[in-house]
């Protein structure tokens, strides 16, 4: 059996992290509405390759 508070300061770290991530979103959005509002090239598209792992 796992240790309750372990298991307690894991989720607090990833929800932490997904906090984290959310205020990264949120700062994007703003900058790509912005870039919208004001007729600025939003820049390319790039996709990321695809990795086969074996």
């Amino acid at each position: 059996m796992r240790d309750p508070i372990e298991v307690l300061h894991r989720k607090e770290a990833e929800l932490q992290r997904l906090r984290e991530e959310v205020q990264a979103l949120r700062l994007v959005c703003s900058f790509v509405n912005e870039q919208k509002q004001t007729g600025g090239s939003t820049g390319t598209l790039v996709q990321m390759p695809q990795i086969h792992l074996a």
